[in-house]
């Protein structure tokens, strides 16, 4: 019994031995990736000021490519800047274009009653910021102010309460696009 926990013991320290290179080895490409994605921001950058200054064009230099096997092949998201409406006017349209889309899918007469959604601040700022438009809380309460009695209508015609959207799985976003 003795030898039994003394081999379970050290095929639990291999493991943990063997498990260590590949957590590096991730790391590793992941950091290649980013190193890549970098490169590339570079050279867009300094063609960019040859443009705009005239000066000679820059040329990058190589990085040896150094293949790492790997099981996964780790990403790295690109972020992407959300458009900021500055004006009221403007912020208001795109607000009243949010309402309008979900309005028309909740209308759908094939769409099925978990499929729709209530028209809340939540939903229209998850539906604006997910199409990287930026929208204050302020300004979504304002422009739903303006259409109340309208949505109020909607909501009532299609049985939807406030805690209907907690039934979905994915957010807005990924469901209408702007």
């Amino acid at each position: 019994m003795a030898k039994l926990d003394q081999a379970q013991g050290q095929l639990q320290s291999m493991a943990s031995v063997a498990i260590r290179p590949l957590e590096e080895l991730e790391e590793l490409e992941a950091l290649k990736t980013e190193n890549e994605r970098l490169q590339a921001e570079l050279i867009q950058f300094q063609q960019l000021k040859q443009l705009f200054t005239g000066s000679a064009p820059v040329t990058p230099i190589p990085t040896p490519v150094v293949p790492v096997p790997s099981r996964v092949q780790p990403t790295i998201a690109g972020h992407t800047p959300q458009r900021r409406i500055r004006d009221q006017a403007s912020a208001l349209e795109k607000i009243d274009e949010a309402i309008s889309l979900i309005i028309a899918w909740n209308d759908d007469p094939v769409r099925a009653f978990n499929d729709k959604w209530f028209i809340g601040v939540p939903a229209l700022l998850a539906l604006l910021r997910g199409n990287d438009y930026s929208a204050s809380q302020g300004r979504v309460q304002q422009a739903l102010a303006t259409v109340d009695q309208k949505i109020e209508s909607h909501h009532q015609r299609h049985g939807l309460g406030q805690r209907h959207n907690v039934r979905h799985n994915n957010p807005i976003n990924q469901i209408i696009s702007m």
